[in-house]
């Protein structure tokens, strides 16, 4: 894929619909590699590849799309650094490479946070609000509540999140694009949101920290290291949940759904993040509960991305993807020897 880059950094005054051909060649011919890999393969391997695969080229696509929309100018320079990017060197099919110890503070100036799961309980925030949610399209006539469930990829008996699902990957916005578009028996979808859906309202019963993250916070802070959050969260519900737990003079950047140009696992986030705090993505190490956060980290081409098991990732999930899983945030005082 990275070889043909050359071919159309020559060709600049190439015309719009040459430049689509162009990306839609890149990403066929890494689908067809995918393919060729697919048949030498087992199936645990396949559905590894498959997953990251399909991840990666649907959020790039989108990048490419939104980023070229209103910017021309910015077309060749989005393509080259995506190709550059290590979603095609630190995939799943070249391994990944693990960060010695006594060279993990030093390399480091800056930790980029997921925020549901990760710093907070995921369940207690989302699994009661998708409950809620349920009820009242139900009620309403809207979906039955296991076809939302389904669809949000979360089982109300055992509060378990698909990592890869709706509910854990997406934006709000997006979760409740995709609901509505399954109510085709209604014809007014608006109006019907309105009296059906249900808003996330954060206060102090939802929001349950995963560890003392004031003295994680303060031990990263004293060793020069930026605190970061992104999110797919919105920007309301995260300022209400930063000034519930009295976390906002760590936080340098907090980047969420109502500023992203393309979500997780996009590497753009992290890429923003680190033009704010000045550092490079080799410098900065990505924390989240999901195999999307941890992959966004190795799009980025962060120094390490980390899996916590504090969310809706599995060990066994976020093992396919890192050699770092710890049970929590907190777990990182150690890891990184902050004391």
């Amino acid at each position: 894929v990275v070889s043909t880059q050359s071919t159309w950094a020559t060709s600049q005054e190439s015309k719009w619909d040459e430049f689509k051909d162009f990306v839609l060649n890149e990403f066929n011919s890494l689908l067809t590699r995918v393919n060729e890999l697919e048949k030498t393969t087992i199936d645990n391997e396949r559905t590894q590849l498959w997953n990251f695969t399909i991840t990666n080229t649907m959020s790039l696509s989108k990048a490419i799309q939104i980023r070229c929309e209103n910017e021309p100018g910015n077309r060749l320079w989005f393509l080259e650094t995506v190709l550059n990017s290590a979603l095609y060197k630190s995939s799943l099919l070249t391994g990944i490479k693990k960060l010695p110890s006594d060279q993990r503070l030093s390399q480091i100036k800056a930790v980029v946070f997921d925020k549901d799961g990760t710093l907070i309980s995921f369940d207690a925030m989302w699994g009661q609000w998708v409950r809620k949610l349920a009820a009242s399209l139900e009620k309403h006539g809207g979906l039955p509540a296991n076809e939302l469930y389904n669809i949000a990829g979360f089982d109300p008996v055992t509060s378990r999140c698909d990592p890869l699902g709706e509910l854990a990957m997406g934006t709000n916005e997006g979760f409740k694009e995709l609901i509505l578009s399954h109510l085709n028996h209604i014809q007014d979808k608006e109006e019907f949101a309105k009296k059906a859906w249900v808003e996330m309202e954060v206060d102090a019963s939802n929001i349950q920290p995963t560890t003392n993250l004031h003295e994680l916070f303060t031990l990263l802070k004293s060793k020069g290291i930026s605190v970061n959050i992104l999110t797919g969260d919105d920007r309301v519900n995260t300022e209400k949940t930063i000034e519930l737990l009295d976390l906002k003079k760590y936080f340098d950047f907090v980047f969420t759904a109502d500023d992203m140009i393309t979500p997780k696992p996009s590497p753009e986030a992290i890429w923003s993040i680190c033009e704010v705090v000045n550092c490079d993505p080799h410098q900065v190490i990505m924390v989240g509960d999901t195999p999307c956060d941890v992959q966004t980290g190795w799009n980025a081409g962060c120094l390490t991305s980390i899996g916590v098991l504090t969310g809706t990732g599995s060990a066994e999930e976020l093992s396919r993807v890192t050699p770092y899983i710890l049970k929590n945030v907190g777990e990182l005082i150690e890891f990184l020897q902050l004391r």
